[in-house]
């Protein structure tokens, strides 16, 4: 429900990657960073920023990955 309202109130979403992406393994499990730009549009509003992204990634098979965690932090 939480994407669905998100997708209704930015229906124009534009990303960006915005710098290096830092990336641990931990198990069967990848932990990969990345700061996100972002600009998103609704008519006449309008928002753009950065912000922290971090997907956990766990091993599924021998060549195959499931994001099982995403992360979503405002950069500064």
């Amino acid at each position: 429900r939480a994407l669905q309202r998100y997708n209704n109130r930015w229906p124009q979403r534009a990303f960006s990657l915005a710098g290096e992406l830092e990336i641990s393994a931990a198990n069967d499990k990848l932990k990969v960073s990345f700061p996100l730009h972002y600009e998103l549009r609704n008519a006449s509003k309008h928002a753009s920023g950065k912000v922290l992204k971090t997907l956990v990634l766990e091993k599924t098979g021998t060549d195959d990955l499931q994001i099982v965690s995403v992360d979503e932090r405002k950069a500064r």
